[in-house]
């Protein structure tokens, strides 16, 4: 489950990569980058809160302390929680701005 997530996060640069090497700087400038960002920072979370539950940091560290609350468990879902809000933020920014601008690809 822990790669699942990592790999989700590793996803994220897939469009990323077409966007900046493949589509038209035109393209690139339309978009604001904040929106594609936020695909980087909730890629991010999920990477982060699949390592934190990969590593088991709290429990490892203090045994017994934090069985019921604050387990890497409980820390994943809020990374992946926090990541997946990103990325809605992200998208729904660039669903938006496609009806704010005109693609320069059909000019």
């Amino acid at each position: 489950m822990v790669f699942l997530f990592i790999m989700l996060g590793w996803m994220v640069s897939v469009p990323l990569w077409y966007v900046y090497f493949i589509q038209s700087q035109d393209f690139t400038k339309v978009y604001y980058l904040n929106d594609l960002i936020s695909w980087v920072y909730g890629g991010a979370f999920y990477m982060i809160g699949g390592i934190i539950y990969a590593k088991k940091i709290p429990e490892k560290h203090y045994p017994r302390v934090f069985d019921v609350i604050g387990s890497s468990h409980n820390i994943f879902h809020v990374f992946i929680i926090i990541g997946a809000t990103i990325h809605l933020r992200g998208s729904y920014g660039l669903y938006i701005d496609r009806f704010d601008k005109v693609c320069p690809i059909m000019k």
